[in-house]
């Protein structure tokens, strides 16, 4: 401690020595309240100068912080304020269903951001355990610790990478998106890995050292890959677009049912007269397919020959209608596995293929560990959430008159490098979804964004279909060509964006990103050396 506030004589040093030096009241609000901001970077709001006080602020509580434990309870409470302002709008999904889901209220709203917190706290644990006050690479033990904590939660217990600090800069199409075309190299964990520490650069202020050599060298090396991003990335959008894919002519449906209606017995034939609906509207050219979104038939359509033949006739012959849907195993036995599914039935009014969803979510589309919870007590959350069958993976599929796609259910689109079979590109990615259920909150727009970035790591074009938004035409580069707003009815018609030479981050997934930790942790460990040798 006494070296911690030994090296503060920058301009912000009382500000560092006031948060960390306090007791524990005042530091744990201090990460509670920074974390909670931080979410204000990301979609809808994307604010993002807020991440130079929200990445500032950890740094110097880090400085202060008595050993690794101590660090990792304040990254918890800086986690648990990142995600409970995040992701507050999982629990309007179970006021939806008030009189049967509530009670699980507090488990959306209060256990899933503490247990998320988990990995900000362990990220906070192994960035303090290479931690040296006065030394300006200590932003980088932050980043290089924060991002593998990331990583480690968008894979562990099946995934949940939403909200990478890296889609702070999937706002407009400005500068930002500039920037954003890092992704096709790096991806979003690498465009992380460069946020944190450009981010807290502002922690420097508070060293004595602030006027001096590392301040100076960290800043320039900041600027530089900020700059070399930027630059990359406007030299990828300058290019031409290219042609739209001839003979394909989309109309994107997005019907705007409410949540509360969809599987009502009673509306299930007024929902699908609205669907056909908007679907055969006049349209300035002929539409060879209809995309309908996630689950929109609220009925087994494989069951309804009828139901086929009044879709088919929505396209053109050679056309197709797409369409989320519940699909049952065998028709013919109500035991059968159901699952989330993707339908393509063509001009004829035959499906001629499918894709189950294979990344279920948890405790939404199917219920993990259901005996060790019935064990525990929980047994009525065992009874009251049903499950889902599960799919084989992600495949490429075919539908008549448009090239090969593939199809991403909802939250499939927010994994990384896992939304394309590498053995078979498609050449377009479709995500179907129904985010009814999270009402106007921020929860859709964040869905969205982290689609777009899909497009930019993968080159492809995205097509989404929303029940209630939103709906969108994103191409190969990630702009947005066409959407509709939240809880609006209405059609986009649109061609098909050409698809991109498969990008380096295609090609290599997060191998690049695995290389630049990698060439953090060598630098550690020379520091760490040079350290040792010219301190004995």
């Amino acid at each position: 401690m006494k070296q911690a506030v030994a090296v503060m004589r920058g301009p912000f040093a009382g500000a560092a020595a006031w948060l960390g030096s306090g007791g524990r009241g005042r530091r744990f609000s201090s990460a509670f309240l920074t974390g909670a901001c931080a979410s204000l970077a990301l979609a809808p709001v994307h604010f993002l100068p807020i991440l130079l006080i929200c990445f500032t602020v950890p740094v110097w509580l880090l400085d202060y912080a008595e050993n690794w434990r101590a660090a990792a309870v304040i990254g918890w409470w800086f986690g648990f304020g990142f995600f409970l302002s995040g992701l507050y709008w999982v629990g309007i999904a179970l006021l939806v269903d008030a009189e049967n889901f509530a009670h699980f209220l507090p488990v959306a709203v209060l256990v899933l951001p503490g247990g998320l917190a988990l990995f900000s706290a362990g990220a906070f644990a192994l960035a303090k355990l290479f931690w040296r006050v006065d030394a300006s690479w200590r932003l980088l033990a932050f980043a290089l610790a924060w991002s593998v904590f990331e990583w480690l939660r968008g894979h562990l217990f099946t995934g949940f990478p939403w909200n990478l600090i890296g889609y702070a800069w999937s706002a407009g199409d400005g500068w930002m998106l500039s920037v954003l075309q890092s992704a096709s190299v790096i991806g979003v964990y690498g465009l992380g890995l460069l946020t944190v520490p450009l981010a807290a650069l502002p922690a420097l202020l508070a060293n004595g050292d602030w006027r001096g050599r590392q301040f100076i060298i960290a800043a320039l090396l900041g600027g530089l890959a900020l700059s070399a991003s930027w630059s990359y990335g406007a030299v990828r959008l300058s290019r031409p677009a290219g042609e739209e894919i001839a003979g394909a002519y989309l109309r994107i449906v997005q019907p705007n049912i409410a949540q509360t209606a969809k599987w009502n017995p009673e509306q299930q034939a007024a929902i699908f007269r609205q669907l056909l609906r908007l679907s055969g509207a006049p349209a300035s050219q002929p539409i060879t397919h209809v995309i309908w979104p996630e689950s929109a038939i609220p009925f087994f359509v494989e069951k309804s020959e009828a139901a086929r033949a009044m879709m088919a006739e929505l396209v053109v012959p050679t056309g197709a209608v797409i369409t989320g849907a519940l699909r049952q195993a065998d028709p013919n036995n109500s035991d059968a596995g159901i699952y989330n599914s993707v339908l393509v039935i063509d001009g004829d009014g035959r499906i001629v293929t499918h894709y189950d969803k294979s990344h279920l979510v948890p405790f939404g589309e199917y219920l993990p560990f259901p005996r060790l919870l019935a064990a525990i007590g929980l047994k009525k959350l065992t009874v009251d959430l049903g499950a889902f069958s599960d799919g084989a993976g992600i495949q490429t599929l075919m539908a008549p008159g448009m090239p090969k796609f593939s199809a991403l259910i909802c939250y499939e689109a927010i994994f990384p490098s896992h939304v394309a079979d590498d053995a078979d590109r498609p050449q377009w990615l479709l995500n179907v979804t129904n985010d009814a259920w999270f009402g106007d909150t921020s929860g859709p727009a964040q869905h969205l964004a982290q689609a777009r970035v899909r497009a930019i790591e993968e080159g492809l074009p995205l097509l989404r279909a929303a029940n209630t938004g939103i709906s969108a035409v994103i191409d190969a580069h990630g702009r947005i060509r066409a959407a509709l707003p939240l809880n609006q009815e209405g059609v986009i018609e649109t061609g098909l964006p050409p698809a991109l030479p498969p990008t380096i981050y295609a090609r290599l997934g997060d191998q690049i990103y695995f290389g630049l930790l990698l060439l953090i942790g060598v630098f550690f460990s020379i520091a760490g050396w040079l350290q040792r040798r010219f301190n004995a």
